[in-house]
């Protein structure tokens, strides 16, 4: 118990995450597809009829899962067809479906806050000040929360005026306001002095509290501490929060019930890749984000632009209602074209490198904080296979199988079953095969076989 409490702190990582975050030999992925438009569910192909006027404000255009845009189609009748959405099945989580440490407490709990952190001092400052069984009703809170909010069947919101965090437990048991501004305040040398060590401000600074933080800590107002906070990742309505965590498990009635809207989804959906789930969670994770954002456009509830981020594999029309829906560019990954995904930082990282050390030759380092996409993903695999500069990743893309029969008023639409992540790198990695081609590239392929995990095939180009 007292372990998980600590996983924002001590931001751990075993050897069963490795293990989970290692790509496997066969991506058994279920194909999850909404109900869009007039679709036969039982069949392989949609044959959905659209009869278009380019008059009409928000006409809807063909349904595509490729990476292709499909221009409107012109006709002279004016037919409304309504797009019916169902209910992603989502594929349940397991305890290593997110990681460990800083990652965990990022999925289920409030990333951008502090008070959820519990120092280690706070736990002797309850015992010597407080009356005797103080602190074994501190752990029995802490662990009914644990109970509830790390269900992995259904993730309720967090209730800040309940959950055991650092200034409900200072109004709860009365601690004295100036010990907890002295601890605070040593808690902020701490990581100063190790930012300064490492010369890594930015990595320590979301640790460090302000004056006004510290002050609305020692003195209990729970309230005061939350409306100090910007929530750019969780969402909060009130006195609750809802984590990734609650939006994954929760049904879209619920979610549309809690006041979330699909503008506060769209803002976050590139945030909600960075998790560690299996390529099967990711996958229906962002076909539900992207289906209540499509029934909330039909609904007049969203409107503006969606970029849709490549790991879902629904399709929608290119515009519902005032909305317009993009697929997010997967012919050539990188800072240009994908500007929404360049400046994340994915949560973990598995870098497979060469190591005589093992007996197959490989081993795995787990980096976390590493920028989601494939040049620094390259680059940190270049450093742990001691590859040199000269060795460039020239392009990252994403194929699939999809396909699109247009007539004039006809659009035959035949859902992707294959996804392929497809690399091209410089001929220069010739020189760094030394006595073993087939294992270097052996490393290479693990690495974005597991970075690409919603992928189903890796291809390897080298010119």
């Amino acid at each position: 118990m007292k372990e998980k409490r600590l996983l924002n702190e001590l931001g751990n990582v075993n050897d069963d995450f490795i293990e989970q975050a290692k790509p496997k030999t066969k991506n058994n992925r279920k194909k999850l597809y909404a109900v869009i438009g007039s679709v036969a569910t039982a069949a392989a192909v949609f044959a959905v009829v659209f009869a278009l006027s380019n008059h009409i404000p928000g006409n809807d255009t063909i349904p595509t899962g490729s990476s292709n845009a499909v221009e409107e189609i012109s006709s002279n009748e004016i037919v409304e067809i309504p797009l019916t959405f169902e209910e992603v099945k989502m594929p349940p989580l397991s305890t290593h479906s997110s990681g460990g440490g800083d990652e965990l407490g990022n999925f289920y709990g409030i990333s951008e806050a502090k008070f959820g952190l519990i120092p280690l001092e706070l736990d002797r400052l309850i015992e010597e000040s407080c009356p005797e069984g103080t602190l074994e009703d501190y752990y029995k809170w802490s662990e009914e929360y644990e109970k509830q909010h790390y269900n992995l069947d259904k993730i309720p919101p967090i209730n800040i005026e309940e959950a055991p965090f650092f200034p409900n437990i200072v109004r709860k048991y009365s601690l004295d306001h100036d010990t907890i501004v002295e601890m605070l305040k040593k808690r902020n040398d701490v990581y100063k002095q190790q930012a300064a060590d490492n010369n890594s401000g930015n990595e320590y600074s979301e640790y460090i509290y302000t004056d006004e933080e510290i002050e609305a800590i020692a003195s209990g107002d729970v309230q005061k501490c939350y409306d100090l906070v910007t929530f750019t990742k969780s969402i909060r309505k009130g006195n609750f929060i809802y984590t990734p965590a609650y939006i994954y498990t929760a049904t879209m009635e619920e979610i549309e019930a809690a006041g979330i809207t699909a503008q506060e989804l769209a803002d976050r959906a590139f945030y909600f890749t960075t998790f560690s789930l299996s390529g099967e969670q990711l996958t229906a994770f962002q076909n539900k984000l992207l289906t209540y954002i499509a029934k909330s456009a039909q609904d007049d509830k969203f409107s503006g632009t969606y970029i849709i981020p490549y790991e879902a594999t629904l399709s929608v029309p290119k515009r519902i209602g005032n909305a317009e829906f993009i697929k997010e560019n997967v012919t050539d990954i990188n800072e240009t074209n994908n500007p929404e995904r360049s400046e994340l930082e994915a949560s973990y990282v598995l870098i497979c490198y060469r190591s005589d050390s093992s007996d197959d030759g490989l081993a795995y380092d787990v980096f976390s904080k590493l920028p989601s996409n494939p040049y620094a993903i390259f680059d940190y695999w270049k450093k742990k296979n001691n590859i040199g500069d000269d060795v460039k990743l020239i392009k990252c893309s994403i194929t699939d199988n999809s396909k699109e029969e247009i007539t004039e008023s006809t659009a035959t639409y035949t859902p992707a079953t294959k996804r392929i992540v497809e690399i091209t790198v410089s001929k220069d990695i010739e020189n760094y095969y030394d006595k073993s081609k087939t294992l270097l590239l052996h490393t290479l392929e693990e690495t974005f076989k597991s970075s690409f995990n919603f992928c189903d095939e890796y291809q390897l180009i080298i010119k």
